[in-house]
């Protein structure tokens, strides 16, 4: 027993490393820094949406950095509407 004792801390679930996720997940991260970098509207959306997976609640975002919920809305929805049209680019999804 005592503190070096391994056994306490339970092990991580046995699950496969999932490689198509991993290329989906590093092709997302690509299009968002594209966004950023291709205009001020692209730029707007693709942070917007960083801070919609960080807290996926309108009201809170909107709390949080004074535009409108309606607008944040918009601009995720528009980002995710791209993002999914340059993963059929990629093909990563049909």
């Amino acid at each position: 027993g005592g503190i070096d004792d391994l056994s306490l801390i339970p092990s991580p679930p046995d699950e496969p490393y999932d490689t198509e996720t991993d290329i989906t997940i590093t092709h997302i991260e690509t299009i968002l820094e594209e966004m950023a970098a291709d205009n001020i509207d692209r730029w707007y959306k693709s942070v917007l949406f960083r801070m919609w997976v960080e807290t996926p609640n309108y009201s809170k975002l909107s709390k949080k950095t004074g535009i409108p919920r309606t607008s944040i809305s918009t601009a995720v929805q528009e980002c995710r509407e791209y993002i999914l049209k340059r993963l059929k680019d990629y093909g990563d999804i049909n």
